[in-house]
Formats: structure tokens, sequence, C-alpha cells
């Protein structure tokens, strides 16, 4: 076999640089065995030298897309692989700890409704404006009674003259509740603190459910930042007779 110069072509750089005879016979002998791989023994089919060796550049804008999509990609595709898993448990830890917050924010959901029930005789099944309704007000008549007094502001006689009672009583109608959502706290004796309590408890977890959505765009910039700082690397393409071999330099 003869022996020939190996040409590296660097795309950041514009001049050629020769290959020393050493890594030559190594890049031979590479090329070999993936022959012998891919044609087998008896149809291995003979190689032309020089190859043609190609560097290709790792893009950091790809990077840092990369780990701006997904924590620690970008890291892992410029070869820190440390950086990259330290970012995928981050990452993990944090969605565990969303999906946990907002599962306890329905278990808490399910357990004041029942409360709210049981002590008040609160309807179930309703939405959340009634039970942030059933929290704030003692019993359906206090609230339909701030209703009625909300509409005597809203609309005074002496500014409608004319259709105050009309304007009053379509306002009223249009935001009191009916007798079947009914509700009293006063009949269970001190129990209303205790529902309260329990709709506080939820709106903490739902917020530091939202922490969490903070925390992963957080985790997202330093991954992007630590994947943008990446030392070069370059992809080695080598292709003789259409064979590609990759492998990764730094």
């Amino acid at each position: 076999m003869k022996n020939h110069s190996v040409v590296l072509v660097p795309i950041r750089q514009s001049e050629k640089v020769v290959v020393n005879h050493r890594l030559t016979q190594i890049i031979q002998i590479m090329l070999i065995f993936l022959s012998t791989a891919v044609y087998g023994v008896e149809e291995l089919k003979p190689l032309d030298f020089p190859p043609e060796i190609v560097l290709e550049p790792k893009s950091h804008k790809k990077a840092i897309a990369l780990s701006l999509l997904v924590p620690g990609l970008g890291e892992q595709y410029m070869g820190n692989k440390k950086d990259a898993i330290r970012a995928y448990l981050i990452e993990g830890s944090i969605w565990f700890t969303y999906f946990g917050f907002r599962w306890y924010a329905g278990v808490l959901k399910n357990d004041y409704m029942l409360y709210a029930h049981a002590n008040s005789g609160a309807k179930m099944g309703e939405g959340g404006d009634y039970y942030d309704t059933v929290e704030w007000y003692e019993s359906l008549d206090d609230y339909n009674e701030y209703i009625r007094q909300e509409a005597r502001e809203i609309y005074p006689k002496d500014k409608y003259p004319e259709d105050a009672r009309e304007r009053q009583l379509k306002y009223i109608e249009e935001n009191s509740m009916p007798e079947s959502l009914k509700w009293d706290w006063s009949i269970s004796n001190g129990k209303w603190k205790g529902y309260r309590n329990l709709r506080k408890e939820k709106r903490e977890v739902l917020q530091r459910a939202s922490y969490c959505v903070g925390a992963a765009i957080l985790n997202r910039l330093i991954s992007a930042i630590i994947a943008s700082h990446e030392p070069p690397r370059y992809g080695l393409i080598i292709k003789p007779n259409g064979f590609k071999v990759f492998f990764t330099l730094k």
C-alpha cells in the first residue's frame, strides 16, 4: 500500500494542514476494519488514499437552541456530559415537584368541597367562583344581601330617577344565587375557619407550582449559557469511497 499525506481542512481555517504519517496509518487501519464490517472479508473493497477529511465545528447557536428546548441537550451536543447530566437531573426534579404540587392541590380541592358540604351544606361539584363565595360569605343569605346592597349603590335613585329600580332588579337577578346553592356556616360552630384554611393552603400549593415553572425557565437559561461557553468542538468526517466516520475532537 502506498503512503500518501492526508489533507486536513478545518472550516475555520483557510490554509491546509498536513497530517503526519502515523495518523495516516491509523486512519487506514480504521477504514480497513470498517470496510470489513460492512462488506465482509471476501468482498473487501480497495480504499483510495488519501481520504477526504473535513473538520466540521459544533455550532454554539445550535447548542443554545437545544438547551432552551431541553436543558442538558446543548451541553451533551458540545460533549460536556457532566453538565448535561446535571441539567437533566435538575429538570426532572423540577417537573416532578411541579406535578406533585398540582396533584396535592387537587387533593386539597376535593377535601375542601367535602368539608364545605359536610359542615355548611354547600353543594358539591360547583365551579371555583362558587367556592370563592362560600369562603368569603357566611351564608347564601349574606351573599345575596350584599348583592342587593351593591345594586342600590351602583344604581342609586338620584342618578337613575326613572329606572333605578329596574336596573337594580336586573343586577340582582344576574348576580345573586338561587336557593339550590344554599350554604350556612353558622350551623357548624366555627368550622368556617377550617374551610378557609384549606382554601388558603391550596392557593399556596399552586403558588409553589408556579415557582417550579420559573425554575424550569431559569434552568434553561443557565443551560444555554453553559453550552454557549463550551470550548469549540469539531466533528471529523472521513470519506473514502463514500465511507463516513464521525467522531469528535476537542
